[in-house]
């Protein structure tokens, strides 16, 4: 595949980097940087690359990296992808970050939707989170997060397609203005009810959905994050209060390293979604649908 003029080089093979924040020109001194280095000769643009970035440039020439995933860590389908990747431990997966405020030129090249998450592998890019998830179980290693049994198939099939229904339910309670609490419960309750049944239905055995961390756990963890904080903040509106198995699974998610590395600072989210909230943004995007409050509670 050819990106950003046939001059990005094949991403580097190495453990240590979590996250890279490459922006085009970076991307272009790197590749520069290489291209010398295989001719022998200095770069007068090496002392301009800090050491994290020169490690990625000394690495360039390896061709053995798994794949490369493009997220930003503030959107919640591309975090689902990430604790993916973290729990599966696939330590070669280049995770490079893209800033969806002020996005490269350079992504359009190797994504034109210029969405993440994406997922670029054997020559490819793909997109969409939960394909992602069931590529990333299909084609690599690590602990499987699918379950195997044919009846837990079947009942993580239904929940990860009751997602996006849960999340436009759940959004659109948030970009509710002025709604009260009793009027969140009204309209965002029920769905998550559901999601306290479905996890009781494995509560015997462990905290998570179908009684193990897995797949289900990874598609709704994003939006819980998000809503708790935000529903707590704007709305003081509670998602866990008369809900022990949900509040039990977010306490027991928080224990799962591969998604506690995916995280985000609250101050810095609710300071993005009170930005988001001015401008109705989860309405105009349509994670949200436009509901009347003004009878509220």
């Amino acid at each position: 595949m050819v990106l950003v003029m046939n001059h990005l080089p094949p991403v580097p093979s190495f453990t240590p980097m979590e996250s890279l924040k490459i922006k085009y020109r970076e991307f272009s001194q790197l590749a520069s940087f290489e291209n010398r280095r295989q001719q022998g000769q200095r770069s007068p643009k090496l002392a301009r690359i800090s050491p994290f970035k020169f490690q990625c440039a000394a690495s360039i020439a390896s061709q053995n990296l798994a794949a490369r995933l493009y997220i930003s860590r503030m959107c919640p389908y591309a975090q689902r992808v990430w604790i993916a990747k973290n729990y599966k431990e696939l330590d070669d997966m280049c995770v490079v970050e893209i800033s969806l405020s002020d996005k490269p030129l350079w992504y359009k090249e190797v994504y034109p939707s210029g969405k993440v998450p994406a997922l670029e592998h054997n020559g490819k890019v793909t997109g969409e989170s939960l394909d992602l998830l069931e590529y990333l179980d299909l084609n690599f290693g690590g602990p499987k997060i699918f379950p195997l049994e044919p009846e837990k198939k079947k009942i993580a099939s239904d929940l990860m397609n009751h997602s996006d229904s849960f999340i436009k339910a759940g959004f659109s309670a948030l970009s509710m203005k002025d709604a009260t609490p009793i009027k969140i419960e009204q309209n965002f309750g029920i769905a998550l009810d559901q999601l306290e049944t479905s996890i009781q239905n494995f509560s015997s055995t462990s905290p998570f959905f179908l009684g193990e961390f897995g797949v289900v756990d990874i598609v709704y963890i994003p939006f819980i994050e998000r809503l708790q904080l935000a529903l707590s903040h704007f709305k003081n509106y509670d998602i866990a209060h008369g809900r022990p198995m949900l509040a039990r699974w977010i306490e027991a998610m928080d224990g799962i390293d591969a998604y506690a590395k995916t995280k985000t600072e609250p101050s810095t989210m609710i300071e993005l979604y009170k930005r988001m909230l001015a401008s109705d943004y989860f309405v105009k995007i349509g994670i949200a649908t436009e509901k009347d409050d003004s009878k509220s509670v």
